[in-house]
């Protein structure tokens, strides 16, 4: 969870960057997330990254 001085300045689109490299990197090939159900800003920021729950999809 990244606080409001990061929020929108691009922090967590560097952060899934660097975790996407470091998964390829081990052999991943899937990265599962969890967002709390109270916070809709970080699940639209996964969603927006192609993450999604096929149980929540909208």
């Amino acid at each position: 969870m990244l606080g409001p001085w990061a929020q929108n300045v691009g922090v967590g689109l560097k952060f899934v960057k660097h975790v996407e490299r470091l998964a390829r990197q081990a052999g991943a090939q899937k990265l599962f997330i969890a967002v709390l159900s109270i916070n809709p800003k970080g699940r639209a920021f996964w969603e927006r990254r192609l993450f999604y729950h096929p149980l929540l999809a909208r």
